[in-house]
């Protein structure tokens, strides 16, 4: 589930191919090298080659349902656990965040700091 609003920052994978499947709903894929984001409906897909960056994002007012296969298994259900269980008490900081996904060979783009 992506709640409205929600998604991730761009990230680049290092061990694995990444493809979504949405099932409900509609994301907003950035990938590297795209002139524009796309938007993936209901029924459409999308492949996330490892190596290339990559964000998600739910711009609607509804929860998308969307099913993540990443192969091969390099432990990212681990890393999905582990920041699930970082996020319990509200979200970690960012620092957090990149530090557990690093240990799964999934690098985040630190996001850019405000203007000011």
């Amino acid at each position: 589930m992506v709640p409205p609003g929600a998604g991730t920052p761009p990230h680049t994978h290092a061990r694995e191919d990444e493809a979504f499947y949405v099932l409900s709903g509609e994301l907003v894929i950035e990938f590297e090298g795209d002139s524009a984001p796309r938007r993936v409906a209901p029924g459409g897909s999308f492949f996330g080659a490892r190596g290339r960056r990559h964000a998600v994002r739910n711009d609607a007012d509804k929860p998308a349902r969307v099913l993540v296969f990443c192969a091969p298994s390099c432990g990212l259900d681990q890393m999905f656990a582990e920041l699930d269980a970082a996020t319990d008490a509200g979200m970690p900081e960012m620092a957090k965040v990149v530090a557990i996904a690093a240990k799964y060979g999934v690098t985040i783009e630190a996001p850019a700091d405000p203007p000011g």
